[in-house]
Order: C-alpha cells, then sequence, then structure tokens
C-alpha cells in the first residue's frame, strides 16, 4: 500500500499503516469516528511508524511527534497539511521545527490557533538567516474561527509575501491562501489586503471566507503534483 487516506480508531489506522512500509501519501483523520481519541493522542500513530518513501502527510490536531516522525523516517515531504491546530502549547514552534527539516517541501498548509507572527517571520528570507522551504510554491494558512489577523501578523504576512516574490522563477512562491474573517468598511487592517494586490506581483494571492473552510482545506490536495 502507497496511498492511506483514514477515518478510524486508532488502533485500527496503527495496524493498518505499520503493515505499510512503502506509503508515499498519508491522510490521518478521526472525525465522527465513535471513539474520537484526545488531540495530543492523534498523532501518537507516528511514534509507531517509518515511512522513507512519503512525500504527503496530512494531520489533523496532535502535532508532538511529527518531527521525530520525520527525522526517523529521513523522508522528503513535498506536501504538508497541519489541520485544526489548536491543542500543543506554542504551536507555532512545533511548525517552524518541522519546516526547517524540510527543504525541498512545495506545499505546505496550515489551520490553526496559534501566533502566525512568528511563523511569517520565520518563513522570510533573509541574508541574515537560513531560509526555511526554498523551494514552497503554495502555501495555505488561517483558522476555521474566523479569527480575524492582527495587524502586526499581516505586515510580517505581507513581509514574507514580498521576500519571496523576488526569488528565481523554480524556486518563487507562487500561490497564496488565508483563510480568514472579510473585515467590515471601518477595519482598520483593509488597507493591508489592498497591499497584497500591489506587492504580490505575479503571485496568485486568494483570501477565502472561514465560511468557505472546504474549499480552503481542498486546496491541501494538491494532486496536480503527482
Amino acid at each position: 500500500m502507497t496511498h492511506y487516506h483514514g477515518k478510524d480508531r486508532l488502533p485500527r489506522q496503527l495496524d493498518i499503516l505499520s503493515a505499510a512500509p512503502n506509503l508515499g501519501e498519508c491522510r490521518l483523520a478521526f472525525y465522527g469516528v465513535a471513539d474520537h481519541p484526545a488531540p495530543e493522542s492523534r498523532s501518537r500513530v507516528l511514534d509507531y511508524l517509518s515511512a522513507p518513501s512519503l512525500h504527503f502527510l496530512r494531520v489533523e490536531e496532535g502535532l508532538g511527534s511529527v518531527l521525530p516522525f520525520i527525522q526517523r523516517s529521513s523522508c522528503c515531504l513535498r506536501v504538508l497539511a497541519f489541520v485544526d491546530c489548536r491543542t500543543d502549547p506554542k504551536m507555532e514552534n512545533i511548525v517552524i521545527d518541522v519546516l526547517r527539516a524540510l527543504p525541498l517541501l512545495e506545499h505546505f498548509l496550515v489551520d490553526g490557533a496559534f501566533e502566525w507572527a512568528p511563523l511569517y517571520t520565520a518563513m522570510t528570507i533573509s541574508e541574515l538567516s537560513r531560509t526555511l522551504c526554498p523551494s514552497l510554491k503554495f502555501f495555505g494558512c488561517g483558522t476555521q474561527s474566523g479569527s480575524a489577523l492582527q495587524h502586526s501578523e499581516l505586515d510580517a504576512l505581507l513581509s514574507m509575501v514580498r521576500s519571496r516574490r523576488g526569488m528565481g522563477s523554480a524556486q518563487r512562491l507562487r500561490s497564496l491562501r488565508v483563510l480568514w474573517q472579510p473585515p467590515s468598511d471601518r477595519d482598520p487592517n483593509v488597507h493591508i489586503w489592498e497591499e497584497f494586490a500591489k506587492e504580490a506581483g505575479g503571485i496568485d494571492v486568494v483570501l477565502v471566507p472561514y465560511n468557505q473552510t472546504f474549499n480552503f482545506l481542498e486546496e491541501g490536495e494538491p494532486h496536480h503534483l503527482f
């Protein structure tokens, strides 16, 4: 078995994945399962696995096991999606550490509730720091709750987009999807979105209203890459 899209009880998923050493794509899901595991237990299935051929990983919540899994597997992920990330403390640090281990990542989607500015800043290309995911072509970010980004977070996101706009054509960020809460006319952040249209310069930027979360998550399924 090389492709797995599971929505079953934790022990059952572990049994299936343990017998799949050649796994290339893995989507772990638990919603709607009778004995829905606690968030901190959901990624624990990765503690018992190794998948050196894996290039696509989608995980719901509980991200603490992801980095050890990647390091143990020595896999070269090209696609990574974190869905409904809102449980681990300092989630942004976990995500940044994972990205540092994935220099070949091309497609990254993260849906969560945490401090966004540190993530955007870490992803900003600078001569003073190591570039995270230099081959990144797609980035999707936001929270299903529809919480509006703070001004500092919007500024950090725009700085990241500007820095990746100027990369070589083979590496430059091509698509940005932001799950957001549409602002009112009085929202002081409205001008930031107007700046995106001016500053993106060839990057396909789409703002996805939070009531269209399904469409946003579908962007995390880049079938055209494989």
